[in-house]
């Protein structure tokens, strides 16, 4: 797909870039969804192979002329930056072969199409739905820092889970979100050799930087080998966290506690929930994860009152969420699960589920079943 020309504006408003290899089974999908978008504004399509086998070029080249060949030199920052080179767009934007965007696109087109829109930011965000099987009825949610307005120093750092360094205010934040089937694994083996890569990249960071710890954060990610292998993580991830306190510690110390929860460590997660407060004290979107954790552990402890005042905590800071009063930076680092309205219902289900099995009065929410109107409604009912 050449660059067209809309509303006699002769520049490239937009460049979408993409490094590639053996995608056969998401990229079509990928670029039909993403056609709307390059069809309505001017636009360009850069497409970087890095040694694919299979009929992902010739999938690509369907799309676009601009299908551009790289040696994989095990760098995906390397591999980006070279297609980043071949754009010409004001604005330029990256995503991957498996991100298939919800068919909602105006959003994003009218921020491209209306410059009196566009004008006031230098970057924006879109969300992804992280699937993490097959059945696609378990994702997190994460903000996607992908679109920025091009200028000279921009370019990707880090060999993995790459990201741009230049990304910078004010940020522009789209509701528009995109399926992203990246950790959605049909056999062992294939999910065994995407570990196995990614370990081997993240490790040699981790040689050169021991308190790398974003790189840390991807590697408990990883499945471990073992138990055993996966305690050493965590202790020198949360150590490593005490130490360094930068942007990714609260992330860190979230990602640990949700490990020790899902494994019925109750005692660990609570120890490190208790440390999380005393270390941490921002009003941030980590707390509705780590407060449903806590509710659901007092729940299984039989704490009734810790666990109401622990839910009750978790839909405050949800209304604080969808009224834009909690920062939403973290989620540029780690996916959160309870920001999402589904998984909020849950949740309120869940809540009242205990609340009529203790004899108490269920939590009012409003008519439009979305937000808590009184969520201290928890006296026990007259028997």
């Amino acid at each position: 797909m050449k660059a067209r020309i809309i509303d006699n504006i002769p520049k490239i408003t937009l460049s979408v870039g993409m490094i590639v290899k053996n995608e056969h089974k998401y990229l079509n999908d990928c670029l039909t969804a993403l056609k709307p978008l390059l069809d309505g504004i001017s636009s360009e399509l850069i497409i970087v192979d890095t040694g694919s086998t299979d009929d992902t070029v010739e999938i690509a080249e369907r799309f676009t002329d601009n299908v551009f060949h790289f040696d994989w030199i095990n760098d995906f920052a390397a591999a980006r930056n070279f297609g980043l080179e071949k754009c010409s767009g004001e604005w330029f934007m990256f995503l991957d072969a498996d991100d298939i965007f919800n068919e909602d696109l105006s959003e994003m087109l009218n921020f491209f199409k209306d410059r009196t829109i566009s004008k006031n930011y230098n970057s924006a965000t879109y969300y992804t739905k992280d699937y993490t099987n097959v059945e696609k009825n378990d994702y997190a949610m994460f903000a996607r820092s992908r679109i920025v307005r091009r200028r000279p120093d921009i370019k990707f750092v880090n060999p993995i889970h790459e990201y741009i360094e230049g990304f910078y205010a004010p940020v522009c934040n789209f509701s528009t979100y995109a399926n992203h089937y990246g950790y959605v694994y049909e056999t062992a083996e294939s999910k065994a050799k995407k570990k196995e890569r990614n370990l081997s990249i993240l490790e040699e960071e981790l040689r050169k930087n021991p308190d790398d710890l974003r790189a840390m954060m991807h590697i408990l990610n990883e499945e471990p080998d073992s138990a055993e292998q996966h305690e050493q993580r965590t202790a020198k991830a949360i150590e490593t966290a005490k130490k360094v306190k930068n942007q990714y510690s609260a992330p860190c110390y979230l990602n640990v506690i949700l490990y020790y929860f899902n494994i019925k460590n109750y005692n660990q997660a609570l120890n490190l929930i208790k440390e999380y407060f005393s270390l941490f004290k921002a009003k941030d979107v980590l707390l509705l994860d780590l407060y449903v954790c806590l509710a659901l552990i007092y729940l299984e402890q039989g704490k009734e009152e810790e666990a109401i005042k622990a839910f009750t905590d978790y839909f405050q800071h949800y209304m604080l969420y969808i009224n834009n009063k909690l920062d939403k930076t973290p989620m540029l680092i780690t996916p959160i699960t309870h920001l999402h309205p589904e998984n909020y219902q849950k949740v309120k289900a869940k809540y009242n589920e205990f609340l009529s099995k203790t004899g108490r009065m269920k939590i009012k929410f409003d008519a439009g079943n979305t937000s808590p109107v009184k969520i201290k409604v928890v006296q026990k009912e007259e028997q």
